[in-house]
């Protein structure tokens, strides 16, 4: 049984664009105690926003496993939620 509140286990990530696959992540590992407060750092496109995505559930991994309370993480839930970077619906509006 695990002490983490997040386990992330040999975790790999493709993308295929132009019918060739571009690999994001690569057998990542770590995990994130329950009240551990936790940066992801990195040089662009290094794979920040996409283990974001994984942990939203919004991309599945090729390879591993994500944990979220023990059990396997399967595509999105109400228990988790997402900012975006960027807006994505009606930047023509605004709040005013």
């Amino acid at each position: 049984m695990t002490t983490n509140k997040i386990e992330i286990k040999d975790l790999t990530v493709n993308y295929i664009e132009n019918k060739q696959t571009f690999n994001a992540l690569h057998d990542v590992s770590f995990g994130v105690g329950r009240g551990e407060f936790v940066s992801v750092i990195g040089a662009s496109g290094c794979g920040k926003s996409t283990l974001l995505s994984v942990l939203e559930g919004l991309y599945a991994p090729a390879g591993g496993s994500v944990q979220i309370d023990g059990k396997e993480l399967h595509g999105t839930g109400t228990e988790r939620g997402v900012v975006f970077q960027h807006y994505s619906l009606f930047p023509w509006m605004t709040t005013r």
